[in-house]
Order: structure tokens, then sequence, then C-alpha cells
């Protein structure tokens, strides 16, 4: 607690830039990067922000809970260990590609339906079968089923 005491010293306060009457202390890290702590009536806000991308990192802390939103050229998480995302819902959309890759098994289970779309679908085994089961019929529709062509 006591090297909280001896840092604290080092936040500047900052004026409100919007004239809302917010609250602002700010540590200039190196790099020319910059935290900032901001207190609104309804939130309080920590901001990492680095010279050239602007806002890297901001935590947003409120009666709803704590949101966390990244941003940059590059974001990378990585963990030594197991890394989790548990949640209600989750999305990934990328704009521009998108791989799924690992270097050991992967599986993918679902207890409702599962659906996959795209233009072109294909599926292969580098080295050995393609077993496809199903508890009830299976269905191939298309216009012509080749087999072995």
């Amino acid at each position: 607690m006591d090297d909280l005491h001896e840092f604290r010293p080092h936040l500047a306060p900052v004026p409100p830039a919007d004239g809302t009457g917010a609250a602002s202390e700010r540590i200039d890290l190196a790099g020319r990067h910059a935290l900032e702590v901001v207190h609104e009536d309804d939130r309080d806000l920590l901001r990492l922000s680095s010279p050239g991308d602007g806002v890297g990192l901001t935590i947003t802390v409120n009666d709803a809970g704590i949101a966390i939103h990244l941003s940059g050229a590059d974001v990378v998480l990585r963990a030594n260990g197991r890394l989790a995302i548990d949640a209600r819902e989750l999305a990934l959309h990328s704009r521009e590609g998108l791989v799924l890759s690992s270097d050991a098994d992967a599986a993918i289970q679902v207890r409702g339906d599962l659906h996959s779309e795209a233009r072109i679908q294909r599926i292969r085994a580098r080295l050995g079968d393609v077993d496809i089961s199903a508890n009830d019929d299976v269905h191939l529709r298309g216009e012509q089923i080749k087999l072995n062509t």
C-alpha cells in the first residue's frame, strides 16, 4: 500500500476537455504513452493510450459492471496456460479473413443445431478417413453427386 501512496503524486490533474466537469488524472508513460483516469458522474474510465494509435485500452466501471475495450493496429492475447472465454453469447467477426488453427486435436461441440454456410466448402482428411455418421437419415443434395471422380 505504501508503494501506491508514493506513486500517486505522479498523477497530474487534467482539466476537462469537453466541458462536462469530469475529473481526470494522467500519468505519462514511456514512449509517449499515457494512462488517464476519468471520473464521470455515472462511470469511471481507465484509458491507456499510444501516441500514434490513440486509445488502445479502455476499462469502463459503472453500476452495470466492468467493460474492457481493446483497439489498435494489432492486438495479441497470449497465455502460457489456458485461455477461456465464457459468455451468454459470443460473436467473432473478421473483415478480411479468419483462421482457426491448433497444433493438436480440435473439437466443435454444440447442444443445438450446427449450421455451416459458405460460397464453397471443402472437407479434406490429409491422412486417414472422413467419417460421417448420423442417428437418422443422411441426405446429400446437389446438382450432381459425384463419387470417386
